[in-house]
């Protein structure tokens, strides 16, 4: 977890804000507004490991990044176990037992005043989201989502990050009501390298439920996403690539699903980031194949009195024999703002409006379709090295959030 350089930030040479110890100023990791920071480093510094955009808190000055998690340094890791629930849906059955997840969280117990910094061995993310959408004036969705991201350092070089959502989305057509569900759970170790560079694997599940609401009628897919990945940061630069295979239950038979994609983010400036990510997803089976490849492009302006504003484009392109002679591609375009809350909990707050266009050529019936969707979204950040992005919005897949393109693309629905 060595830095791989320096840069000097802006706001370097500002004296800190009391009541902040002086020890605890000279190696503060939050003097960098990304707040990546770990023991040692000094103001300004990125470790070499942690990822400028996907993995930062990039929305505010560090006055106000200071007051809210100095206290946080010296804290106590309380485990909080989302247990095993059964989830018994209206004349549904059989009753549905989701995933066992454990989540670190690190709770701040102590005040400022102590005599020395640490960094938080665990640091995680929450968000809490709402959203509705309506597509072409005829259906409704209104979805309810939770997510949390962790990261896990296990020593000099070795880090976990573990994430875990959930969304419930009620969907209104024209008074017939569905209910859909959706889990999703990732686990990525990495090894990190002195140089910037670092390796990794990564494993992603999915689970999906829907159901007719008053009908004891439903259906479910399950996926399974399993690769390698590696990339390297140094400075204001981050890329990164991936490769990797997928799988479902129920199976797809003979059917092979195949994963490969990249990632960069570039702070152009301490306030003015862009960030890119491209995934393509290759079904082959049965002679057939079919090709999705997921597109995103987007930016992020911090005014740096706590306000920023982003945005991001998307595009995903079919191909293969599927759908050939076909035309079938959607493009969306996102934009949005968050606000960091100047009060005694660390809180940001999002607002977000995204459209989606869908040219489906006649499938379904349907040729072109509109989606507008409108979502809100607090998101709390507990630990040295938490960020502060709120993870229900739809530019996580511009971030490099999905390794899968068809994951991704549903990903910005939600």
């Amino acid at each position: 977890m060595n830095a791989s350089g320096a840069n000097e930030h802006p706001y370097a040479d500002r004296s800190p804000p009391t009541p902040i110890h002086p020890k605890l100023a000279e190696t503060s990791p939050l003097m960098d507004v990304a707040g990546l920071g770990l023991p040692h480093l000094k103001a300004g510094q990125r470790p070499a490991h942690m990822l400028p955009s996907y993995h930062s808190v990039s929305h505010s000055g560090p006055d106000l990044v200071q007051r809210h998690f100095n206290p946080l340094y010296k804290s106590v890791n309380i485990w909080l176990i989302l247990a095993t629930q059964n989830f018994s849906h209206a004349n549904q059955t059989p009753n549905y037992t989701h995933h066992l997840i454990f989540a670190a969280i690190p709770i701040g117990a102590t005040a400022a005043g102590f005599d020395e910094s640490s960094d938080d061995p665990i640091s995680s993310t929450f968000t809490f989201g709402y959203s509705t959408a309506d597509i072409e004036g005829a259906i409704d969705l209104t979805t309810k989502t939770f997510d949390i991201e962790s990261d896990i350092s296990l020593g000099e070089n070795v880090n976990v990050d573990v994430s875990f959502g959930f969304s419930k989305t009620d969907i209104d057509v024209g008074g017939f009501e569905l209910g859909a569900e959706l889990i999703s759970l990732g686990i990525d170790p990495s090894y990190h390298f002195g140089n910037g560079g670092y390796i990794g694997a990564y494993y992603r599940s999915g689970d999906l439920d829907v159901a007719i609401t008053g009908l004891p009628i439903n259906f479910g897919i399950d996926t399974h996403s399993v690769g390698l990945f590696g990339g390297y940061e140094s400075g204001p630069l981050w890329a990164e690539a991936f490769f990797g295979k997928s799988d479902s239950d129920p199976s797809l038979g003979d059917v092979d699903i195949r994963d490969v994609g990249a990632s960069f983010s570039y702070d152009v400036s301490p306030d003015m980031e862009v960030f890119g990510h491209i995934a393509n997803t290759h079904l082959e089976g049965g002679g057939d194949d079919l090709d999705l490849t997921l597109l995103g492009l987007g930016a992020e302006y911090r005014t740096g009195n706590g306000l920023a504003f982003y945005g991001s484009l998307g595009r995903l392109n079919t191909g293969g024999s599927l759908v050939a002679g076909g035309d079938l591609y959607a493009n969306q375009a996102t934009i949005g703002a968050t606000y960091a809350m100047q009060t005694s909990i660390p809180a940001v707050v999002s607002l977000e409006f995204t459209k989606t266009e869908l040219a489906l050529d006649g499938l379904l019936g349907i040729d072109t379709a509109d989606i507008d969707s409108v979502s809100v979204g607090l998101t709390i950040p507990v630990g040295s090295n938490a960020k502060g992005k709120p993870l229900n919005s739809s530019t996580q897949t511009a971030r490099g959030a999905s390794r899968s393109a068809i994951s991704g693309a549903l990903a910005t629905l939600r």
